[in-house]
C-alpha cells in the first residue's frame, strides 16, 4: 500500500468513527501526545475561518495517525517546530514574491515525505473547490501542515513495515 493510500484510508476511518466520544478520544490522544505541535497548529490558524481551522486540525490528526501507525513517535519539541515554520514561511514568501526558484522548495517532488505533501495539497485543493477555504487559508494551512508533517517525520523513533511502501 502506498503512503497516500494508507493516509486516505486513515482519513476515511477517522471520518467514519462511530460517535463523538470516539472522535474526542483520538483528538485527546493527539493533543496529549503532541501538545506543542497542537498549540502551534491552532496559533498559526487563529486568523482562519472556523471551517478552515476544522479542516486543518482534521488533516493534522490524519497525519499524526499515519505517523503513529508507521512508527513510534516521540514528542515534538517547540524549538524544532519554530525552525521548520520559519524555513517554510521564508520559502512561501520567496515564492509569493515572484522568486520562481523558490517553487522547488514548496513543491512535493522536491521535499521529504512527498506523498504526504501530495495528500495535503489534494485535500486543501478539494476544500478550496468546495468553497470551504479561500486562497489565503490554503497558503496558511499548507505551510502549517507541511511543518506538522516534517515534525512528525522527525519524531519517529522506530519505523514499522508499512513505511517501506
Amino acid at each position: 500500500m502506498t503512503k497516500v493510500k494508507m493516509i486516505e484510508q486513515i482519513a476515511n476511518e477517522l471520518e467514519s468513527l462511530p460517535d463523538e466520544v470516539a472522535a474526542t478520544k483520538v483528538s485527546e490522544n493527539f493533543t496529549n501526545g503532541q501538545r506543542p505541535l497542537v498549540e502551534f497548529i491552532f496559533a498559526t490558524m487563529k486568523d482562519c475561518s472556523p471551517e478552515a481551522q476544522e479542516i486543518g486540525f482534521f488533516i493534522a490528526l490524519v497525519l499524526w495517525s499515519y505517523f503513529s501507525r508507521i512508527g513510534k513517535l516521540k514528542s515534538v519539541r517547540e524549538e524544532g517546530i519554530m525552525e521548520k515554520f520559519d524555513k517554510a514561511t521564508s520559502e512561501m514568501q520567496a515564492y509569493e514574491g515572484g522568486d520562481e526558484s523558490a517553487l522547488s522548495a514548496i513543491l512535493p517532488d522536491e521535499v521529504p515525505n512527498d506523498e504526504v505533501l501530495v495528500f495535503i495539497m489534494k485535500e486543501l485543493e478539494l476544500a478550496r473547490r468546495d468553497g470551504d477555504l479561500i486562497m489565503d487559508e490554503v497558503g496558511t494551512l499548507y505551510t502549517t501542515l507541511k511543518v506538522v508533517a516534517e515534525c512528525l517525520a522527525d519524531a519517529e523513533t522506530t519505523k514499522g513495515q508499512s513505511d517501506e511502501t
